[in-house]
């Protein structure tokens, strides 16, 4: 049996949905404690961090999921690499922090939370190059820490990833109404 036009139109279909799905499943979570003693300051407590086995990467973003919970300003301080800062320094509190740099493979840094240590306590950790997500990571303190996959409802995939979908969708609806019409 010979592949007809509609039959690799198809199969391509097909092929670039299954690459846009693939490209869009969560990355492994990277992100690891330094030390699990808490760095106390005042009435705040912070902990250190590092970022590194996702290569390269030039942004990273948290954003804080429990409620009541907060970051206190700076958020990221303390980086081990002097062209890293925040991106809007805030004041007070926040739910949210972005910090930039130059790429690096490794980053060491302390995130500041805001009041007493609170059970539990959950935040989402993202790692970005260029605009391309390279990890998101769900931080959980519940008398300890643990890391796994953020939800996929939470990221923000790249504009190739939703091309790949876009195209692999139409390509299905474009074969899916070429049959209809012979009905």
């Amino acid at each position: 049996m010979s592949l007809r036009p509609k039959h690799i139109l198809c199969l391509t279909a097909c092929l670039l949905l299954a690459l846009g799905i693939g490209t869009f499943a969560p990355t492994t979570a990277k992100a690891e404690l330094l030390d699990f003693g808490d760095l106390i300051e005042g009435n705040s407590w912070a902990q250190p961090f590092n970022e590194s086995g996702v290569g390269n990467f030039d942004t990273i973003e948290v954003f804080m999921i429990s409620d009541g919970d907060f970051f206190e300003a700076p958020g990221f301080y303390n980086f081990n690499n002097g062209s890293w800062s925040i991106e809007d320094p805030f004041t007070d509190v926040a739910t949210y922090v972005k910090a930039t740099g130059s790429d690096v493979t490794s980053l060491k840094f302390n995130i500041k939370f805001y009041g007493s240590k609170s059970n539990p306590l959950t935040f989402d950790f993202l790692a970005w190059n260029d605009g391309t997500l390279l990890e998101a990571a769900r931080a959980n303190w519940n008398g300890r820490w643990s890391f796994s996959a953020a939800p996929a409802e939470n990221y923000v995939p790249e504009p190739a990833t939703m091309l790949l979908l876009g195209t692999g969708l139409i390509g299905l609806a474009a074969s899916g109404r070429k049959k209809f019409r012979k009905l």
